[in-house]
């Protein structure tokens, strides 16, 4: 008897899928710390394939499914909005990564 999850994003019909980070994920981000980022277990399946929960072992490990935008018209230092004088009609380009490597988490200690 095995049991497996899914290896990759048609398994669970969701090519075009793309997580984009939270609100407080950027923040985090934006502070330049070194925050934890979350780890998923791989499961082998009965055919030793490599397979991890939703969104499945190809988004979490190997592809870029994590898109993350930093704001034109919003200090995040100082959380307000950039002077109306000085704002931009065009923002920044979103940029993407692995799951596995940059999903940031908060850990209570």
């Amino acid at each position: 008897m095995g049991a497996s999850l899914r290896s990759t994003t048609e398994d669970y019909k969701m090519d075009d899928l793309v997580i984009f980070e939270s609100r407080w994920q950027q923040l985090i981000r934006s502070k330049g710390g070194e925050p934890s980022t979350w780890s998923e277990p791989v499961v082998l399946a009965p055919n030793n394939a490599k397979t991890q929960p939703h969104p499945g072992y190809d988004a979490w490990e190997e592809q870029d499914k994590l898109s993350t935008v930093d704001p034109v018209n919003l200090d995040l230092k100082e959380n307000k909005a950039t002077k109306r004088s000085s704002m931009k009609a065009v923002g920044n380009a979103p940029e993407t990564a692995k799951l596995a490597e940059a999903y940031v988490i908060n850990t209570q200690t």
